[in-house]
């Protein structure tokens, strides 16, 4: 019915035409010409499913916009929804499109729709956060989205924006956290919740089956395969760096292939075993038909930070280039910690990985003439380990490596029909990772204060005074804390908060930024004593050198940094006393003097997959930076892509926040735009009134080398 109600539409806009057909011919030409639209609207053309449809394709059938005719591609109209975010909580949605509607969410827990030929607002209504952080479903049966939140997925009316409460549980199904498209088929709602995987019955809402994932989390790829009834799933790691990874059933870090009636796991595939560097599993896993040896296969393809590609035969649940030349194993070290490690871990080599996790820091120096630079670099890693693989993390020593923005990362690849290949973006920059102690006692007491406070917000956000009164209580517990040690060594205690407080915190707990804010880093103190890094206490020169590039420092003497030297040491012997120092572990970016990544260019790709044969066609750098001296080819991206039947990908998310169109054969840039903010999601594509329209969310970058403003708008392309 949409259908016909396009051309019916695209036929009476052309009424003043007044064309008279004058034969046969031409009249079955006509038709001929409305039924290809028809059977090309009927498949992979709607875009009712975030990521195109179930199987994870991210393609498109549409044709109108290609290769021929790119240069003359416009913007249309762009919606701005009103709600900028202030914390780089950046919107990740790729919109979806009705027939009617095109449907976007809000970082601010609005779901809105919008016309699709102005982009004008029909309606909005406020959901629980967060709402459709990555995905929309819309269901032409039931005329309703269905939408993902913070308390289970809701059912909404497509034309009134308000809940249908004749399916479900009222409009309801679960009431668990799920980020990502539920998926509904044969009477099934399907939902990965963040932590489990559950299937509902459409009438009522109740469960048919769960599988509880025992702490691994699906926070980014979620697929099915109708013609095999198969659900995918991809699994996160289960710790913060530290922690416990021996469990069993052990879900993490892995593709899962489930029944999708009976919920039974039909098999598993896992990457990292013991993951302690955050080797997540990445990106909606991809189902197509594949040609091996002339014969034809279901496969799906699934995708790792550290650069595996999973090719797998859906209905025998073996790799599809299974022979042992296609695998290496990795003879890995272990900790001396209380932490599990495998000895073992394996790189997939055909399909072709994405990424090298070692870092080779030593060749990247050779590329480089400022010594300055190169000084400042070497000073940086005096106290790291690298150029392997799954080096084990220690409180000794930093580990320095790539992956943990991937590879591939949460927005994944298209299927690229035309050309039999899977297109990936992916990222190949350094990252450093720092282990410490801290102390438990005092964490757990600020736990609780936020524990208490977070009792009384709403929608998961505190009110201003109670943000005010939660940090205020923290101070207060900080300072209070912060006293105690007078009574172990008064006098070391005094020096330190004359000399080295200032930096190193009032415990000792230094200050670091995540990947949002950049690379600053002042050492963690706590249980120094227990580490080879107390080394730098061990003489002036010493002293010194660790503080080389330390500013407004105020300068110690000899003696100075024998009495703060003890003063740590009957402070840690307390804290071990009582059982109060456990390790931790946080990842920061390994950046230069010039606050770029430590690492040789592209520092972002591109790449082909050919299907059939698990080789890379093509591989190219994505986006461009320019600095004082230099112009960059090849950036971090944390957008998206889409192919399209008209030979086309378009990819986004770098932050010269260009929308980027290639020949999706060869990869050649063939035309570019530049957003207000950077890419944030996959781009989309739909049909209306006789035209092709491209989406793009532009909502700007949540890390550090983006622009520090974020942004609201969708915007869309038509030919001009």
């Amino acid at each position: 019915m949409v259908v016909m109600k396009k051309i019916y539409v695209c036929m009476k806009s052309n009424e003043k035409m007044k064309i008279k057909p004058t034969s046969r011919l031409f009249i079955s030409t006509i038709f001929s010409f409305l039924l290809l639209i028809t059977e090309a609207l009927s498949n992979e053309t709607n875009w009712d499913f975030s990521n195109g449809n179930f199987e994870g394709h991210k393609f498109s059938k549409l044709k109108e916009i290609n290769i021929k005719n790119i240069s003359q591609l416009k913007k249309a109209w762009t919606h701005k929804n009103g709600f900028i975010p202030k914390n780089k909580n950046n919107s990740q949605i790729t919109p979806i499109f009705t027939g009617d509607s095109i449907i976007i969410s809000t970082v601010n827990d609005n779901l809105i729709s919008l016309n699709p030929s102005s982009g004008k607002e029909k309606w909005r209504i406020s959901l629980k956060n967060p709402t459709a952080k990555r995905g929309l479903l819309y269901s032409d049966k039931l005329s309703t989205i269905f939408v993902s939140t913070g308390s289970g997925v809701v059912a909404i009316k497509e034309s009134t924006g308000e809940i249908n409460k004749d399916i479900g549980k009222n409009g309801y199904f679960g009431n668990s956290k799920s980020l990502l498209s539920p998926i509904v088929y044969d009477e099934k709602v399907l939902v990965a919740f963040l932590n489990k995987i559950e299937s509902f019955s459409l009438s009522e809402g109740k469960k048919n089956w769960t599988i509880n994932l025992n702490g691994a989390r699906v926070w980014s790829g979620f697929s099915y395969d109708k013609t095999t009834n198969t659900v995918a799933i991809v699994t996160s790691n289960l710790v913060h760096l530290w922690g416990k990874t021996d469990i069993d059933p052990d879900y993490t870090n892995s593709l899962i292939l489930i029944d999708g009636d009976t919920g039974k796991i039909k098999c598993k595939f896992q990457d990292v075993r013991h993951d302690h560097w955050d080797f997540d599993m990445v990106g909606s896993p991809i189902f197509t038909d594949v040609k091996i040896l002339n014969e034809k296969k279901r496969a799906v393809y699934a995708f790792s930070k550290t650069g595996n590609v999973f090719a797998i035969d859906v209905k025998t649940c073996k790799f599809l280039f299974d022979d042992k030349k296609n695998f290496k194993t990795l003879k890995t070290e272990t900790s001396k910690y209380n932490q599990t490690y495998s000895t073992e871990q394996t790189k997939i080599l055909l399909p072709e990985p994405l990424l090298d996790q070692r870092y080779d820091f030593e060749s990247f120096l050779k590329t480089l003439s400022d010594k300055e630079n190169i000084d400042y670099l070497k000073f940086k890693t005096r106290k790291a380990k690298y150029n392997k693989d799954f080096i084990p993390l220690s409180l000794n020593y930093d580990v320095l490596m790539y992956g943990l923005h991937g590879g591939p990362s949460w927005y994944g690849g298209t299927l690229d029909f035309n050309n039999d290949q899977i297109i990936i973006p992916s990222n190949h920059y350094p990252w450093v990772l720092r282990s410490y102690y801290y102390d438990r006692l005092l964490t757990k007491v600020i736990n609780l204060n936020e524990k208490f406070f977070s009792f009384f917000s709403k929608n998961n956000y505190a009110s201003p005074f109670q943000k005010k009164s939660k940090k205020f209580a923290s101070e207060t517990i900080e300072k209070v804390y912060s006293k105690l040690p007078y009574f172990i060594d008064a006098k070391g205690k005094s020096l330190y908060e004359a000399k080295c407080q200032s930096c190193h915190g009032i415990n000792r707990k230094g200050k670091y930024a995540s990947e949002t804010y950049g690379d600053t880093y002042i050492p963690n103190l706590i249980g120094i004593t227990f580490t080879n890094k107390i080394k730098s206490l061990d003489s002036l020169d010493n002293f010194n050198y660790s503080h080389s590039y330390a500013k407004g420092m105020p300068k110690l003497n000899k003696e100075e940094i024998k009495i703060i030297k003890n003063y740590f040491n009957e402070h840690d012997k307390i804290l071990k006393k009582y059982n109060l120092l456990r390790e931790w572990g946080s990842w920061q970016l390994f950046l230069d003097k010039d606050k770029l990544p430590a690492s040789p260019p592209p520092w972002g790709k591109i790449s082909a997959i050919d299907i059939n044969t698990g080789k890379i066609n093509w591989s190219i750098p994505f986006g461009a930076r320019e600095t004082d001296n230099r112009k960059i080819i090849g950036d971090k991206n944390f957008g998206g892509v889409l192919s399209t039947a008209g030979n086309l990908l378009f990819a986004t998310g770098t932050p010269d926040k260009y929308l980027y169109a290639y020949n999706s054969e060869t990869g050649e840039n063939i035309w570019k735009y530049q957003l207000p903010f950077a890419g944030s999601s996959s781009p989309m594509t739909y049909f209306y009134e006789g035209e092709q329209y491209i989406l793009v969310n532009s909502g700007g970058g949540k890390f550090f080398g983006y622009e520090e403003e974020l942004g609201d708008q969708i915007i869309a392309f038509k030919l001009n």
